[in-house]
């Protein structure tokens, strides 16, 4: 999977990952400069704690103040920095955003639609959505994040960052040299940590991110390469060239294991990945679960929709999905024909009023002429969906909750590499990995 991730310390910078399991060349870089506006508004020399909220924006925290950063443009958005308590409702809960008050040590979004605030010894669940902290927090960190008592990172965290994949990870503040890896989906530290973060974060320790309270602050940005499906073929797409990867197309028999003896070889119509390093690919009344560090389907698939999925078959969505797609809050949005429904992942089921027509709902949608039977969608992870219909596509801006202008547009010119693969007439699956 390619992940880029952010680390900081104090007034530099460095990028993980992007394709490579190591510090990227020419790093650590200076935060001012690389990061406009941030400098201008004071942040430049450090900042205690920084998140990427999913929509197309990331928040940087220091002492009671924070900045809202615009991916898409790389600027800090008009007036900020603002007291934190003014915008993050409940935060005084542990004195954040006092003069003289505690500061935040490290921000995670979650996987639920919730993200967690740590602050010395006890941490906040926020809710995204409702956009305020949950009842009954503040909580201790010990007993409610199990294992990480047992390995010593009750004090203080000195950074953590979800990775996507299933494990989130938790660097320390007093102990710089190791780090701690959970997983999520168990909801317990990983067996065989700490680690030492040397020789397993290749180019953290030459780049002086591991000593002196080590890691400051750490964000994921999102994923690099889609995975694009049409009829028993798929094409690797990278964001950062712009283009379909060489030697593709390839066929799915035979680099997806699993997938032809669960008869998935032949085509897909809809993909989505979870927060617990899975994959759920869809082929008419079935799905298959693929595990994405062992690259292959888990046993016992296929398996039918109904029964599996509470409210889609009540939904008329049992027996067939035409596209789906994972937002920032915890939802995920599932279309077949004209209509949609949302489902919601902490609770596993499809939220109550659906489903609903996808004119009225989507703005910009029915004007594109993306009302009906869309192909697939993939979210980039930045603030913008793509949505594919035969062989046009529509930018979708989640912030904004809209088409953005000047779509739809065709795929042939705009997807280098798809029409060279046979793409540019339709796709039936995308998935970010």
């Amino acid at each position: 999977m390619a992940t880029k991730v952010y680390f900081f310390r104090g007034d530099k910078y460095i990028r993980y990952g992007s394709g490579r399991n190591g510090v990227e060349p020419c790093y650590p870089k200076a935060v001012g400069g690389n990061w406009p506006d941030i400098a201008q508004a004071g942040f430049g020399a450090g900042f205690d704690a920084v998140v990427n909220w999913g929509n197309g924006k990331a928040y940087l925290f220091l002492a009671s103040n924070y900045l809202r950063y615009d991916i898409g443009s790389n600027t800090v958005d008009p007036g900020y920095p603002r007291p934190i308590t003014q915008g993050w409702q409940g935060t005084d809960g542990l004195g954040i955003g006092w003069d003289f008050g505690p500061r935040l040590d490290a921000v995670m979004n979650w996987w639920n639609g919730k993200a967690y605030l740590f602050v010395g010894n006890r941490y906040l669940r926020y809710d995204v959505g409702a956009g305020r902290v949950d009842p009954g927090y503040p909580l201790p960190l010990a007993g409610n994040w199990p294992g990480l008592a047992e390995v010593g990172f009750t004090t203080r965290v000195g950074a953590a960052v979800n990775w996507g994949n299933g494990r989130a990870y938790f660097f320390d503040l007093f102990h710089p040299d190791r780090y701690v890896g959970y997983d999520v989906g168990a909801d317990h530290v990983a067996p065989g940590y700490p680690r030492p973060i040397a020789g397993n974060w290749p180019g953290l320790v030459g780049a002086g991110f591991a000593a002196n309270y080590g890691v400051y602050a750490a964000a994921r940005w999102g994923n690099d390469r889609d995975y694009l499906f049409h009829k028993d073929e798929y094409v690797l797409y990278d964001r950062s060239s712009g283009q379909v990867d060489v030697g593709y197309p390839r066929p799915i028999a035979g680099y997806w294991a699993g997938m032809s003896e669960a008869g998935f070889s032949n085509g897909i119509d809809a993909t989505v990945k979870w927060w617990n390093g899975k994959v759920y690919l869809f082929r008419g009344a079935q799905y298959v679960r693929y595990d994405i560090p062992s690259y292959r389907v888990d046993p016992g698939y296929p398996r039918p929709i109904t029964g599996y999925w509470p409210g889609m078959s009540e939904a008329g969505f049992s027996n067939g999905i035409d596209a789906a797609v994972k937002w920032w809050n915890g939802k995920v949005y599932f279309f077949r024909g004209a209509q949609y429904v949302r489902y919601d992942i902490a609770a596993d089921r499809v939220d109550p009023g659906y489903p609903r027509p996808i004119t009225g709902y989507w703005p910009g949608m029915s004007e594109a002429g993306f009302s009906n039977d869309i192909d697939a969608v993939v979210n980039w992870g930045n603030g913008k969906a793509y949505f594919f219909r035969g062989d046009q596509y529509v930018r979708y801006d989640i912030s904004a909750h809209q088409v953005d202008p000047g779509y739809p547009r065709p795929i042939a010119g705009h997807w280098p590499g798809m029409s060279e693969a046979g793409y540019s007439n339709g796709i039936d699956a995308a998935v970010e990995l």
